[in-house]
């Protein structure tokens, strides 16, 4: 498997826990009120700023 593919699980499973946080909350509490929507937005651009920082110095070439 490339390191390509683990970077890409890794961001998937990332967003996977965004939504998880989100729908624990909402059991949580109770109501409908997990995540809002600027904060999962949030989320995702760290892990996806994550995803390509760790990707680029991780392989600079680009090859993956």
């Amino acid at each position: 498997m490339s390191a390509g593919v683990i970077y890409e699980r890794l961001a998937v499973v990332g967003c996977g826990l965004i939504g998880f946080l989100d729908d624990y909350l909402i059991i949580r509490r109770g109501k409908n009120l997990g995540l809002r929507a600027r904060e999962k937005l949030a989320g995702q651009i760290v892990v996806a700023l994550l995803f390509a920082g760790w990707y680029y110095w991780a392989d600079p070439s680009g090859r993956g």
